[in-house]
């Protein structure tokens, strides 16, 4: 705008007419050519996205072949093979980046030889959605679907009746798995191993042997899935920093088992009729936080670990709410445990664990810390069912709460639950606001009566 203004200025009468406006021009010309050339030069940078052909796979022979294996062979990079509904006896290796696309997981189905995997993976980002898979081999890690390249993603199908694993992810990294069920294989529905950062969401793992079966793989993560009838519904060897959130453990052996595994965090998952719900054996630092923990015969158990927190948990209705064996420096906080047989047991040279801030109601004994070698344990700031706090035979005979045994360390305890809270220490109360205001306003009408009469002095 500013250029624009200074050209139109010159005139015949100018100081910069002729000679001078001739030099403006030019100047501008090459100006305007430079920026021409170095858009160019930017948009031919750029490389252009070009979207790769279709390959239409039909039985009937009414597309571009037969056969899914002929469709890959047929396909370049960046291709989609488009596969018709129908049932295809194959085994595939998928060894370029392609999307594979089937008809949905109900009317598409990819039957192995019973050898191998049904279909492997061995390209980096492919897609595959839409199919049932079955008749992978029984060898070790063979699956429905092996992965052992990276950045793959699996969707929409159905995993099952492969007589290793459903989808087993080996020595790859950062693979997303959505919207599948793996159901009724032979060892595992999921099985990540050596391979950090794969994600699972929005699944259902049911009827396997071991549901998911995640080895020496760092930072898993798990979200909205469903785990059931398993008689381990998920187990963790040395696999540290895994997420599991919004997510349901029903009805399995072992919910879930962490084993010398580390910095996991477990968030509003529900555990209903496990026999042991979500167990921590050695690692530890742990987080547990808005479980639903109930029905189950074990709660949480805490085996030969440490640095673990529970907050904000229901742990209620189960044979055994919390066990804290052989295990220092735990805490549950701000927790319900309601209805247990035990709510919890703690034993075998277990240390320094503290339970506060939480509410006991109704279970036949709160805390038994009376175990082999117990050790005290703090449970101070606790509601036990009642004002006036826990029975103790010796320590508070007229409680009617929850009863607790010895080596308990109830004392003080809540009045109520959850308790009522604290004033702020630096909320300014609305009578000292208002006091201000006033002071304000008379010292600003002082001001203006004063002014008045200066105004009339003058006068």
């Amino acid at each position: 705008m500013i250029l624009s203004s200074y050209v139109l200025d010159i005139s015949a009468n100018s100081p910069l007419s002729n000679r001078s406006s001739r030099k403006l021009g030019k100047g501008v010309v090459f100006l305007t050519f430079a920026i021409l050339i170095a858009t160019i030069g930017l948009f031919t940078a750029i490389p252009l996205v070009v979207e790769g052909k279709t390959i239409t796979v039909d039985q009937d022979g009414e597309g571009d072949t037969t056969t899914i294996a002929e469709g890959i062979s047929l396909a370049e990079e960046g291709d989609e093979i488009l596969v018709h509904s129908g049932t295809y006896a194959e085994n595939l290796e998928i060894n370029k980046k392609v999307i594979l696309q089937g008809a949905g997981n109900e009317s598409t189905f990819i039957v192995g030889n019973g050898s191998g995997s049904t279909i492997l993976l061995s390209a980096p980002e492919v897609v595959i959605s839409g199919f049932h898979v079955s008749g992978g081999g029984g060898a070790l890690r063979d699956g429905g679907i092996e992965i052992i390249s990276d950045r793959n993603t699996i969707s929409s199908v159905n995993c099952s009746e492969n007589s290793y694993g459903g989808i087993v992810v080996s020595q790859s990294e950062g693979n997303r798995i959505s919207g599948v069920t793996a159901r009724s294989n032979g060892k595992s529905g999921i099985e990540i191993f050596e391979s950090p950062r794969t994600t699972v969401q929005d699944s259902t793992v049911l009827g396997n042997p071991t549901g998911v079966n995640c080895a020496f793989s760092s930072a898993p993560s798990f979200e909205n899935i469903l785990v059931r009838q398993s008689t381990e519904g998920m187990r963790f060897y040395r696999s540290s920093g895994c997420t599991i959130e919004s997510s349901i453990i029903r009805g399995n052996g072992f919910g879930i088992y962490f084993l010398e595994s580390s910095d996991q965090v477990v968030e509003d998952a529900h555990f209903l009729g496990n026999n042991f719900a979500l167990v921590i054996d050695q690692g530890g630092n742990s987080y547990l936080k808005g479980l639903m923990v109930d029905h189950n015969t074990n709660g949480i158990i805490f085996w030969k670990t440490g640095e673990n927190r529970i907050e904000a948990c229901n742990i209620s209705m189960n044979s055994l709410g919390i066990r804290i064996d052989r295990s220092s420096n735990n805490t549950v906080n701000n927790s319900l445990l309601l209805q247990n047989i035990l709510g919890i047991q703690v034993e075998d040279n277990s240390r320094d664990n503290l339970v506060s801030k939480s509410h006991f109601s109704n279970n036949t004994e709160a805390i038994n810390a009376t175990g082999d070698e117990g050790f005290p344990i703090d449970a101070i700031s606790n509601y036990w069912g009642n004002a006036t706090g826990p029975y103790h035979y010796r320590n508070n005979a007229n409680g009617t709460g929850d009863p607790v045994s010895d080596l308990v360390n109830f004392s003080p305890w809540l009045k109520s639950y959850p308790p009522e809270p604290a004033p702020a220490e630096d909320e300014i109360p609305l009578l000292d606001i208002l006091s201000f205001l006033l002071i304000v306003l008379i010292l600003l009408l002082a001001i203006t009566i004063n002014y008045g009469d200066l105004n009339r002095g003058d006068t």
